[in-house]
């Protein structure tokens, strides 16, 4: 069965990926030194850049010329030219010089594979105080390499960061209500240079005076 046109069309993700690794090549010259990178290794990136945008263009061609009805040459994947681009990011951002300034700049936001791989969204858990007036006690699974985002809702409308100074475990000794009053709480894991993955579930508990066990 010969190809459709459809299949054979860059897709929106590989004419991304295209304008990323051009820019990637154009800024890291500016890096090399402080990275160890050697001239040939940006000698090569430049030709993953060049090599890649030529694939798309004769993918283009290819649907172009089934479309209208001709006999079109097959054309050999080349997306596994990204994933040589991908451990020259990887390698760069284990270097010990690495800043998310940095990343920002090489635009590693858009990096094709790395920004997706993102664990689920974290799951709170909250300690039940066992005596009224006691703060709540939030722990979650840590994930290697993130930091964990937590904010909290004390009103009902406005959802607020919690400055957690714990790996593992945050106790909120905000100044509890005096009457029943239910917090809310969500967090999402999140990294230096790339975008926060997706909030968990929100977990509520009671505080102030006849306060309630903690939901979930």
């Amino acid at each position: 069965m010969s190809a459709s046109p459809s299949s054979t069309y860059p897709s929106t993700a590989d004419i991304g990926y295209a304008a990323w690794l051009k820019h990637f090549a154009v800024k890291l010259p500016a890096y090399a030194e402080q990275y160890g990178l050697t001239p040939q290794e940006l000698t090569d990136l430049q030709q993953l850049s060049t090599q890649f945008t030529t694939w798309l263009i004769e993918c283009t061609h290819q649907a172009t010329e089934l479309k209208q009805g001709k006999v079109a040459a097959a054309i050999p994947n080349k997306r596994s030219l990204l994933d040589h681009a991908v451990v020259l990011v990887r390698r760069i951002r284990a270097h010990p010089a690495y800043t998310a300034a940095q990343g920002s700049l090489l635009g590693f936001a858009t990096a094709p594979q790395l920004k997706t791989c993102y664990p689920a969204p974290p799951t709170l858990r909250i300690a039940i105080p066992t005596d009224r007036g006691q703060a709540p006690m939030l722990t979650w699974l840590p994930y290697r390499g993130a930091t964990l985002q937590v904010e909290v809702c004390r009103d009902g409308r406005t959802w607020q960061p919690l400055p957690l100074l714990a790996p593992k475990a945050y106790q909120d000794a905000h100044q509890q209500p005096s009457v029943a009053t239910p917090w809310h709480y969500r967090a999402r894991y999140s990294w230096p240079d790339w975008p926060a993955g997706q909030w968990g579930p929100v977990v509520t508990t009671w505080v102030g005076l006849a306060a309630s066990p903690a939901s979930y």
